[in-house]
């Protein structure tokens, strides 16, 4: 396989909204219930109270959020970046997890980049593999604390999302500026609770079909995602349970995507979020 560098020449823009070049804001409808994002309705940014300074002040869940160096005037949620782009997102939800180091080996090789969504009760005993993703150049979001359905109220949600940041935190020194609903479950009081923590929520519009049961080979994965994929595309992949098809359907897609002139590149950079380092590394932190 070859591990020549991505191509250079990308467009670099970063506009926003809908209806234009920039990535997709859906505060306008946006699937708000379901396993992976099953459509049940629609809401919007104005109903949910979203906004730039949620919460205020004197919210009572503002005191999870505390200092961050997230862009809380991005949207509260985005599934793509611009379209006019030739780069694109690969992001692994679920993780850290044994099947992780090989997939870091492999976008290594291809010098590609990536996004891990990772779930904090996980994260125990891994704090050395979360640094190393932080240190080859991917970057971190938050996949809430024991990836359950996320059903409670404003301050259940904000606490779990909460706890979920503060176990990335004390291992990496990272503080997460994006976040995915387990399952893409999506309602007005989870992007509520992810926005009060300064969180953008961030699906997809590419799924690899990795999480299917029964499970479908390497090729069908490779199919899904390369039939599906354009400038600005996300991709949703999986770096945990008994996924060996995931790993093995990488390279090739990798192959593919560069053949195409597709840069793999980090959620936020795709999005043009302002977020220092990819997310904020503290230096004080180990």
């Amino acid at each position: 396989m070859c591990s020549a560098p991505w191509p250079s020449s990308l467009s670099r823009s970063t506009s926003r909204g809908p209806g234009g070049p920039g990535p997709r804001a859906v505060p306008a409808s946006i699937r708000t219930a379901g396993p992976l994002g099953a459509a049940a309705g629609a809401v919007t940014g104005v109903a949910m109270g979203l906004g730039p300074r949620w919460p205020p002040p004197t919210s009572p869940i503002s005191r999870h959020a505390g200092p961050h160096p997230c862009d809380v005037s991005a949207p509260p949620y985005l599934e793509h970046g611009p379209r006019r782009t030739r780069r694109v997102a690969l992001t692994f939800d679920d993780g850290p997890s044994e099947r992780t180091p090989a997939i870091l080996a492999v976008l290594r090789r291809f010098r590609a980049k990536a996004t891990f969504f990772v779930v904090g009760d996980r994260v125990s005993g891994r704090e050395e593999l979360l640094r190393g993703i932080l240190r080859a150049g991917h970057e971190i979001g938050n996949h809430s604390y024991s990836h359950v359905r996320l059903t409670g109220d404003l301050g259940a949600v904000a606490s779990d999302l909460g706890e979920a940041k503060a176990q990335i935190l004390a291992a990496t020194g990272y503080t997460p500026c994006l976040f995915r609903s387990p399952w893409g479950y999506l309602t007005p009081v989870v992007l509520r609770g992810a926005r009060s923590l300064g969180m953008t929520t961030v699906h997809w519009d590419v799924g690899s079909g990795d999480w299917l049961s029964p499970p479908i080979g390497a090729a069908a994965i490779r199919s899904r995602v390369l039939s599906r994929v354009r400038g600005g595309s996300i991709v949703l992949l999986h770096d945990a349970g008994n996924r060996p098809q995931t790993v093995a359907a990488l390279p090739r897609i990798l192959e593919a995507l560069r053949s195409r002139g597709h840069r793999p590149v980090t959620a936020s950079r795709l999005l043009g979020l302002r977020i220092a380092g990819g997310g904020e590394r503290d230096r004080r932190a180990g």
